[in-house]
């Protein structure tokens, strides 16, 4: 399993860059798990995107606090 955290601020992009690397993850047969906290997009805020990809199952879209092997 590969746990990836992508954080920016609303409007740079960062919801964006998770759907690609998922949508690429699920292009190779990966399974894929994803959260979004999007709530202050719009305003300049902080933005988080939880990315869970394996090849075997996936149960939880959120990564455990301390787990994640890839922060962008």
């Amino acid at each position: 399993m590969t746990n990836i955290l992508l954080v920016g601020v609303g409007g740079q992009g960062s919801i964006f860059a998770s759907r690609v690397l998922g949508r690429t993850a699920i292009a190779e047969q990966l399974n894929v798990r994803g959260s979004e906290t999007i709530g202050m997009a719009q305003r300049g805020g902080s933005v988080a995107s939880h990315l869970r990809i394996a090849k075997g199952e996936v149960f939880s879209s959120l990564i455990p606090q301390g787990q994640a092997d890839v922060i962008i």
